[in-house]
């Protein structure tokens, strides 16, 4: 037996090497997951409006007018109630009770991650009668929209999705995925 055996392992040089290799790989493949969860994310609140616009379009059928918003409590939109024509907020529990019409109201994937109310659902406006405006903040996570202006009967717009988005003036409004994954703009849809 030899007194001076070789040990095997790794040297410094290949352990660094090999570092090097997997931080690089890393600096690569995580922006591009953190891209992919942003598309999942627009996804799904388009799929989620969508869905809610369905029951938006029961509800309507059945009771002849599209519900009234909620407060961030949860409680009926007190404007909306004493003037009975209009009412933005957040999506309305009425969609669930007493009639189900959605079997729960869905939060926004984009919206605040803490509350525990209705503020962390999509943004709601409706004229009772006419039409409806339901609103995602977007990856930017700014409310870019005035629902207001969509819904108020006593303004220029009166549901017209055309002047309603002309009178931003340039501002980037709707979400469009070419300017970038995060880009401006909400993901919104309007009705009927």
């Amino acid at each position: 037996m030899s007194m001076f055996r070789r040990k095997k392992g790794f040297t410094l040089i290949e352990l660094l090497i090999v570092v090097a290799i997997i931080g690089i790989l890393a600096a690569i493949a995580i922006p591009n997951f953190l891209e992919a969860q942003t598309r999942a994310k627009v996804a799904r609140a388009k799929s989620e409006i969508r869905n809610m616009a369905v029951a938006l379009e029961t509800y309507y059928i059945d009771n002849n007018a599209y519900p009234p918003a909620t407060e961030i409590d949860g409680a009926l939109n007190s404007q909306a109630t004493a003037e009975g024509d209009f009412s933005v907020n957040f999506a309305t529990w009425a969609l669930t009770t007493p009639i189900v019409h959605q079997t729960s109201l869905p939060f926004d994937p984009f919206g605040p991650r803490k509350p525990l109310n209705y503020a962390r659902g999509y943004q709601y406006g409706a004229n009772f009668l006419a039409y409806w405006i339901l609103t995602s903040l977007g990856p930017d996570q700014f409310g870019d929209m005035n629902e207001t202006l969509y819904v108020d009967p006593s303004g220029t717009v009166h549901g017209q999705i055309a002047l309603f988005l002309d009178q931003f003036d340039g501002d980037q409004l709707e979400y469009d995925p070419t300017n970038g994954t995060v880009s401006d703009g909400d993901v919104f849809r309007t009705g009927p």
